[in-house]
This record gives C-alpha cells, sequence and structure tokens, in this order.
C-alpha cells in the first residue's frame, strides 16, 4: 500500500479515460493523425501541381483535400461500438376497473328503490320532530320496519313480490302525507280545513305504522309454518318415545338428552 493514494481508484495510464459501459478503461483516439498527415502530403503536392494564387486552383485544390480527409478518416476510423441503453424502468399500473354494468335484477331494483322512498321520508321526518314527537316516532317506527323487510328481501329475493303493493302504495302514499303535513305546518296559521286535515294524517300514521309490521310480519309466515311443522313432527317423535306425558310437557329435560345421545 506504499506510495498508493487510497481515497479512490486511479488510472494506470494518465492517456485514458473511464469506460461509461465499465470494464476496462478506453485509450484516446490518435488515428486521427494518419487522415491529417496524409491530407497535408496531398496538399503540398497540389500546391507544386497548381498554382496556388490561382482561384479556380485554389477552390479545386481545397475540394480535393476535403474529400481526401473525409474519405481517410472513413478508412481509419474505428469501429463505433454500440452504446447499451438503459431500459426504463415500467411502471405497473393497476389495471382499470370498469364499472359494473350488469343489468340489475327486479329484487335489487325494489330495494335502491325503497331505500330513495326511506331517505325521502327521514327528511321530511326531520322537520317533524320539532313540531309533534309523537308523530317523529310513528314514522320511526315505519322506518325501522321498512329496513327490515328490504334487509329480509335482501336475503329472499325469491319473495320480493309479496312487497310490491309496499313499494307502489304504502310508501309513496307515506311521503305524499308527510310532505301535506309539513306543508300545512309551515303555513303558521290556524284553521277549520288546517287543523283538522293535520289531525288526520297525525292519526294516519299510527294506522300506518300496523300496516308497515304486518307487510313484515306477512314475510314471515312460510318460515313459521315450516317452524311450526318441525316443532310438530318433534313433538309427536318425543310423545312416541315416551319423552311427552299427555298433557305435551316434557317429564324431565334430562331424558331428552340421554334420548338422543
Amino acid at each position: 500500500m506504499d506510495g498508493q493514494w487510497v481515497g479512490g481508484p486511479q488510472n494506470e495510464n494518465m492517456g485514458t479515460a473511464p469506460n461509461p459501459q465499465g470494464g476496462q478503461p478506453q485509450k484516446k483516439s490518435t488515428w486521427i493523425l494518419l487522415p491529417l498527415l496524409i491530407t497535408v502530403v496531398v496538399a503540398i503536392i497540389l500546391a507544386f501541381v497548381f498554382n496556388p494564387f490561382n482561384v479556380y486552383s485554389a477552390i479545386f485544390s481545397g475540394a480535393v483535400l476535403l474529400v481526401t480527409f473525409l474519405c481517410l478518416c472513413k478508412a481509419f476510423a474505428p469501429p463505433k461500438v454500440p452504446k447499451v441503453k438503459k431500459e426504463k424502468e415500467q411502471k405497473i399500473e393497476r389495471p382499470k376497473v370498469e364499472p359494473d354494468n350488469k343489468p340489475l335484477s327486479e329484487e335489487e331494483k325494489i330495494i335502491n328503490e325503497g331505500r330513495l322512498y326511506l331517505e325521502a321520508i327521514r327528511k321530511a321526518n326531520d322537520k317533524i320532530s320539532k313540531n309533534n314527537p309523537g308523530a317523529y316516532e310513528q314514522i320511526q317506527r315505519m322506518e325501522t320496519c321498512a329496513e327490515k323487510i328490504f334487509d329480509y328481501i335482501a336475503e329472499h329475493p325469491e319473495d320480493a313480490p309479496q312487497i310490491r303493493k309496499f313499494m307502489d302504495y304504502y310508501l309513496p302514499t307515506l311521503l305524499k302525507l308527510l310532505n301535506s303535513y309539513n306543508t300545512l305546518k309551515e303555513q303558521g296559521i290556524t284553521g277549520e280545513h288546517i287543523d283538522t286535515t293535520m289531525t288526520d294524517i297525525e292519526g294516519s300514521f299510527h294506522t300506518m305504522a300496523i300496516a308497515f309490521e304486518k307487510q313484515l310480519d306477512n314475510l314471515f309466515e312460510d318460515d313459521a309454518l315450516d317452524i311450526s311443522a318441525d316443532i310438530t313432527v318433534l313433538k309427536n317423535m318425543m310423545a312416541q318415545e315416551g319423552i311427552l306425558d299427555e298433557e305435551e310437557t316434557l317429564k324431565n329435560p334430562g331424558d331428552i338428552a340421554s334420548h338422543l345421545q
């Protein structure tokens, strides 16, 4: 390590340049000297042959020298090393997810339409809450029931036709009554027709809430029948096994567990 600089790499030959592609350094080009030398010799010869002070001779000699120099450069020039271009890193783009244009099914249309009605009903009910808390609670009761109806249809799309009347009549009528009620309330006056109409609308809210709950109950009718049939079969089987007495009351829960093991 004596006499060597350790601060970085050195070139052993001062007349060399680093190779940008890596590897061993390349010597500087000296081939250009030979074409220059030959061109000078040709120029001297032309000076003796032609009069250098004549315009036409000078132009001709200059053209000959230029062509000679270019031809010699082309002949003696070393082959070019093709540069290796670095490929640009390609950015990985995630595929764009195209919107799902699949047409909605009948039950999906029903649910979407119903939720739009519910949104409008909630906005109208927010205005009522300031003036009539009782009516506000009845409408909230219907909103909760309607949400459960749509949740049921989402899980049981085959039952969607059962709520057609609910969609075509109950929801639009409720929204119409709410808007009418708010319009009358915003008048800020009392009168025979206004007061009577508002009282009638308020009375209808309780009736409609019962209708909403009846609609939800009807959706579970088939499930209730299936469950009732299962219970009946279970009771009959336990009666045959002597687990139930004549009054159809369980003798001992432990008997059932031991029997089913």
